[in-house]
This record gives C-alpha cells, structure tokens and sequence, in this order.
C-alpha cells in the first residue's frame, strides 16, 4: 500500500519533497521509525507504551531511499529497540532499509512492523486492511511489550 503523504490527517510537519527525517519526540527506550502515512498509528502506540512505562521515540522518515543515516544512528544510539512501522511489504521496504544500515553495527535490536510476505486476499477500507495486516497501535504495542 502507497498512500501520499498529504492524504494523512495527522501531517508531521514537512513537505513530500523532503529528504531529511523528522524526530517528533526524543528519548525513548523504544524508537518508532516509520514512513509513509502511519502518524496516527504511531502515535497511538506510542501512547499505549507510555501507560504501559515503557518510554519512545518517535522518528519520520519520509524517503525509503535515500534513507537518513543521521537520524537512523541518532535513533539506534538512543534505544534499546528499533521498531520499524510502514504500509509496506516488511520485505524489501523500509524495514528492508534500516536492517541493512543496522546489519554494520548490530547494536540493538530490530522490530520489524508491516505488511507479511503474502497474499492478501480482502477487501476494505485503508484501516480495515492495515488491521488485517497487522499494522495497529494495539499490534505494535503488544509486539513491543512481547518482545522487551
């Protein structure tokens, strides 16, 4: 799924001509990294943690490619686990991306949050199929605290 940036109701601040990323709330044991349209989404988990005292960050990146290299390093020097969110394929996304830039200096771990590797035969509104796909606050929330 590719929904353009200014389709979200909760818009992070910046155009979608930007190259940098964006870090919406600092210091945190838990950096949430996301792209595309998933402010609400992540905000919401973020959220849901915090009852739960578990502390994030909360980190946009608005390009797959190039991807921020200095807010990646600023987000893995800063956390315990990277959790990566996106309305995309975990493989070969944005998830893909950080894993890789992560693969040269495993320092903490990864999360990987997105569409699986399969075929998703329904039919539904945009939140309906994020559901179904596993991308909620709720799912992030209970992934993060399963995972620590």
């Amino acid at each position: 799924m590719r929904i353009p940036p200014e389709s979200e109701s909760d818009d992070v601040g910046g155009s979608s001509a930007r190259l940098s990323g964006l870090l919406r709330q600092a210091g945190g044991e838990v950096a949430l990294a996301f792209t595309g349209t998933m402010t609400g989404i992540v905000r919401a988990a973020a959220n849901g943690l915090a009852e739960r005292g578990v502390s994030t960050s909360i980190a946009y990146f608005p390009t797959v490619k190039p991807l921020d290299q200095k807010l990646l390093a600023r987000c893995i020097g800063r956390s315990r686990l990277i959790v990566t969110v996106e309305e995309h394929s975990t493989i070969g996304g944005f998830g893909s991306a950080v894993a890789e830039q992560m693969a040269a200096r495993p320092t903490v771990p990864l999360l990987r949050v997105g569409v699986d590797d399969q075929f998703c035969c329904a039919a539904g509104s945009y939140r309906e199929l994020l559901d179904r796909c596993g991308i909620s606050a709720q799912e992030i929330v209970r992934r993060v605290l399963e995972h620590r």
